[in-house]
């Protein structure tokens, strides 16, 4: 949704300006028909402000996407660790030698950096972006979008009516990501569900899902390092405009 004051400005597009091509309008909010059928077109991705990250953004989305951020270690799968070290040297020397069969553990300086940031201790239902990232620069704000993607993303299937998915635990980190992918001026819808797992025979009610769903990729892929999902990707049919479907005061 969107959020303005009365009297706010409007380019607006009617189906028959779509159909024929013709140039958009202006108008004021309260003059808007929605008999008419008005849209608007996609933005552009946003720009963002340039500021100087604790982290970097690929590896906090990394961490938000496949990592373990508890109160006394931070864990990551090794699968995860390797696409760093390929791209992102700069983060390596923060890692200490020797993996685990469970994971790799990363050294307690980042408990500073990540405290800092609010994720310290934090458990997978209660992950979030941090503000100074979701509105970083546009570069910093995509190597956050690859990170999570690399990492947690699901490729086109079913599940996702052919499109990209993501899926979490975090009604927070859910919404973080939906305004993530809107910035950089994706289409993103968000739904819930009930999740269930066994435990000693019996099906018990675990923690509500939070799937999103991404099309629109009109500039950038999906997947920036993970081979294998981004060879599964076809750009989907691009969108340019969003239907008004309704106007409340």
């Amino acid at each position: 949704f969107a959020d303005c004051a009365e009297g706010h400005l409007w380019t607006l597009y009617s189906h028959k300006d779509r159909d024929k091509g013709r140039s958009p309008k202006t108008l004021q909010v309260e003059d808007i028909e929605l008999k008419r059928d008005y849209s608007v077109p996609f933005i552009s991705p946003i720009e963002g402000i340039s500021d100087n990250l604790p982290l970097p953004a690929y590896c906090l989305g990394v961490l938000l996407g496949d990592g373990h951020i508890g109160k006394t270690n931070i864990s990551i799968h090794v699968e995860s660790e390797e696409k760093i070290n390929g791209v992102m040297p700069e983060f390596c020397k923060l890692w200490p030698t020797g993996n685990t069969r469970k994971g790799h553990y990363l050294p307690k300086k980042l408990f500073n950096i990540l405290g800092k940031l609010g994720l310290r201790g934090k458990l997978s239902t209660q992950k979030f972006i941090p503000t100074k990232y979701l509105y970083a620069s546009l570069e910093d704000r995509l190597n956050l979008f690859w990170g999570l993607m690399d990492t947690d993303g699901c490729s086109p299937d079913t599940r996702y009516r052919g499109g990209i998915g993501y899926s979490t635990s975090s009604k927070q980190l859910a919404s973080d990501i939906a305004t993530l992918g809107r910035g950089l001026g994706l289409y993103v819808s968000v739904s819930k569900s009930d999740s269930y797992y066994k435990y000693k025979g019996k099906r018990l009610k675990g923690a509500t899902n939070y799937k999103l769903h991404f099309s629109n990729f009109r500039t950038f892929a999906p997947f920036r390092f993970n081979k294998k999902k981004l060879d599964r990707f076809n750009p989907t049919q691009i969108k340019k405009h969003r239907v008004i479907k309704s106007i409340t005061k």
